[in-house]
């Protein structure tokens, strides 16, 4: 299994934020169907069968791509340049 990516997604942050949008989408499927799994509306069959066809592939798929993103991100100059050394004082939350 493999994501598409919308075209608009041409940066590893935009693929990140995807990545992490996807995760968050599949963890409320998760949810959802594990509700309906307990409230007896699908088999245990049925649940085995999400989580091993459905669920785990994805999960992977958008785990692997997360991790492929972040690599490449963190060569980045972009985000090498972000990089910013701060300090917080912890009696006014100010940057200093």
């Amino acid at each position: 299994m493999r994501i598409v990516y919308p075209i608009n997604c041409n940066t590893e942050a935009s693929r990140l934020s995807f990545c992490y949008r996807l995760d968050e989408l599949l963890r409320l499927r998760h949810n959802a169907m594990g509700q309906k799994y307990r409230d007896g509306l699908i088999t245990e069959a049925e649940w085995n069968i999400f989580l091993k066809n459905e669920f785990e592939p994805k999960s992977m798929a958008i785990h692997q791509d997360i991790n492929v993103n972040r690599e490449i991100a963190g060569k980045s100059v972009f985000w090498l340049s972000a990089n910013i050394d701060t300090s917080i004082d912890t009696k006014t939350n100010e940057v200093v």
